[in-house]
């Protein structure tokens, strides 16, 4: 999974990747960004899978910035000292929130709940295309395209037998 880091202060970024090459080697750190300018750029180059996203950011929030962005691809993990932002949290749809220091395990837990929502997010688009190519069945010749890998056969076979 792509993951961007969003802090002002350069050794918490610097701690949490060190962090995250340490605990969860899955994640693939695309970018960092101190501000919210730099993060709204990079969201927006890299598409990342994750933001771990500070909340209180000098004059600015995490809160400001998933506001700019229009279009959420992302799961969030708020990373921050303060744990007065969590019903807020909440409100953006939080992954998790973590206080710092971070804790490994939880931080780990986090992302965890990030590769899982990935990969039923991964399995949701994959069923639609197949129910979009259900749709398009050529009902005189009974034909279904179809992706050429066993485990997809099998259960677009499953499919049929219900429809």
């Amino acid at each position: 999974m792509r993951a961007i880091l969003v802090d002002d202060e350069v050794a918490n970024l610097e701690n949490l990747k060190i962090l995250l090459d340490k605990h969860c080697p899955d994640i693939k750190v695309v970018a960092s960004a101190s501000n919210i300018d730099e993060a709204f750029a990079q969201v927006n180059l890299h598409h990342p899978d994750l933001l771990f996203l500070d909340i209180q950011m000098g004059k600015t929030t995490g809160f400001d910035l998933l506001n700019l962005l229009t279009e959420k691809t992302f799961e969030v993990v708020f990373v921050t000292a303060y744990d007065h932002y969590g019903i807020q949290a909440v409100k953006f749809a939080a992954l998790d929130y973590l206080l710092k220091p971070v804790d490994p395990e939880e931080l780990k837990t986090a992302v965890e709940k990030a590769e899982i929502r990935f990969r039923n997010k991964i399995n949701g688009e994959q069923l639609n295309f197949l129910l979009s190519q259900i749709k398009k069945v050529n009902r005189a010749t009974r034909k279904l395209p179809c992706p050429n890998s066993m485990k997809s056969v099998m259960f677009l076979l499953t499919i049929l037998s219900v429809v």
